[in-house]
């Protein structure tokens, strides 16, 4: 959301509970466990059970507001912020050009693996893992 300040106070302590509202997580937990008890604290897809940011639901809101949804390129804005936050970060200097988005983590190992491997390679994935890695 661009053009909005963060705060930097959040709270990372209450928990919504995100059981029967169709959350993949939960309920495919349920489904498969369901004798698991309350309390338990899922250590799987990167759901969380956490207030969104107001920052986030504001700047929401208003390109709701404003925009048409739908399918969007990457603006001149993205590169800016991500070469900046590379030097604040990590004192490293990149180029636009160097940047290469994706769809989402498991497309970006994809291509990835394909750009930097040859046919017969291999690839070591370790466990723990998201398991669409395999």
């Amino acid at each position: 959301m661009r053009g909005l300040k963060m705060s930097k106070k959040y709270d990372f302590e209450t928990l919504i509970s995100r059981k029967n509202q169709g959350s993949y997580k939960w309920e495919g937990m349920y489904k498969e466990y369901p004798d698991l008890p309350d309390g338990i604290v899922p250590f799987s897809v990167a759901d969380m059970e956490l207030q969104i940011a107001p920052e986030i639901k504001e700047g929401l809101k208003k390109y709701i507001d404003e925009a048409i949804l739908g399918y969007t390129g990457t603006y001149e804005e993205y590169f800016e912020a991500v070469i900046n936050w590379m030097k604040r970060k990590h004192n490293f200097d990149i180029q636009k050009e160097w940047i290469v988005t994706s769809s989402g983590v498991v497309s970006a190992l994809f291509d990835s693996v394909k750009a930097f491997t040859e046919k017969e390679d291999g690839v070591i994935v370790f466990t723990p893992v998201y398991y669409p890695f395999y």
